[in-house]
């Protein structure tokens, strides 16, 4: 699912936003290391908060990257990502799908009375 709503937003940024394929596989890369501490420090995804990233951002300084534009286009590959699932409608693919369960007297019980 995580992966799919990855996936939707490099396809978006490679056609709507005309992006070289370097930067695409960047945007993936950094995504992947997000989703990579997310999930090695307890966290979905797609339900990071603000104190989420400012942590993810704090152990990205600890990792020393090479350039200050590293750090920013990761930061906009994020930021880019996250406006994409909150203008696109990705709520079929995010809600779970719930079933509603019904005693089977119930549904009998409101099938024949509605028949009558």
């Amino acid at each position: 699912m995580k992966r799919d709503l990855v996936r939707e937003y490099l396809s978006y940024c490679r056609v709507e936003k005309g992006l070289a394929a370097n930067s695409i596989a960047s945007y993936e890369n950094d995504l992947s290391r997000l989703s990579e501490w997310a999930d090695k420090n307890g966290h979905d995804l797609l339900h990071l908060d603000r104190r989420d990233l400012r942590e993810w951002l704090i152990d990205l300084g600890a990792v020393k990257l090479s350039e200050n534009s590293k750090r920013r286009r990761m930061i906009s590959a994020v930021r880019g990502f996250y406006k994409f699932l909150m203008f696109e409608d990705t709520s079929r693919k995010i809600l779970p799908k719930t079933w509603l369960h019904l005693k089977r007297d119930s549904i009998c019980r409101d099938f024949l009375i509605k028949t009558r």
